[in-house]
């Protein structure tokens, strides 16, 4: 009898794994503020707000010569399945990226399956500063776009 319960212990352990703890998103609080890369030709700008809820929310927007041709909605957020970066380019559909990879000075989102990018990666380089990367393939070659964000004011102009 003892021998069959643990069996069916085992069986159910197999069939039913424990779930996967996702990191919790306190650690990811170093995101949380607002942030700009700034060069002669365009501001690239994001704005988080910090973890709560098993959430983080930001913006994000590109201006160059005085127009904006670029803006996005962000989310990170904790499901059961894992930590998902979740863009809106343009308000559009919702593009979900899962962490692969975190430390308390980077984060690696990828989505294999999107068209550009399939990898998302943030990375602090001080407490004022943060290196971002967008890549993935375009025509058979990996392709990417980096920022150098330096901690910026959120106040409005």
């Amino acid at each position: 009898m003892t021998r069959f319960f643990s069996l069916t212990v085992v069986s159910l352990f197999w069939i039913f794994p424990a779930p996967v703890q996702s990191p919790d998103l306190t650690s990811f609080r170093w995101l949380a503020g607002c942030w700009q890369d700034v060069t002669e030709e365009r501001v690239v700008e994001e704005q988080w707000m910090g973890p709560r809820g098993g959430s983080m929310v930001g913006a994000g927007r590109s201006v160059g010569k005085g127009k904006m041709p670029f803006v996005e909605f962000l989310e990170i957020r904790s499901l059961d399945s894992g930590v998902y970066y979740i863009a809106r380019p343009g308000g559009g559909r919702p593009v979900p990226f899962k962490l692969v990879s975190s430390s308390d000075r980077e984060l690696v989102f990828e989505n294999p399956a999107h068209d550009f990018p399939q990898r998302i990666l943030y990375q602090r380089t001080s407490a004022e500063g943060m290196k971002a990367r967008v890549e993935g393939m375009v025509n058979g070659k990996i392709m990417g776009q980096d920022f150098n964000f330096r901690r910026g004011s959120c106040a409005s102009e």
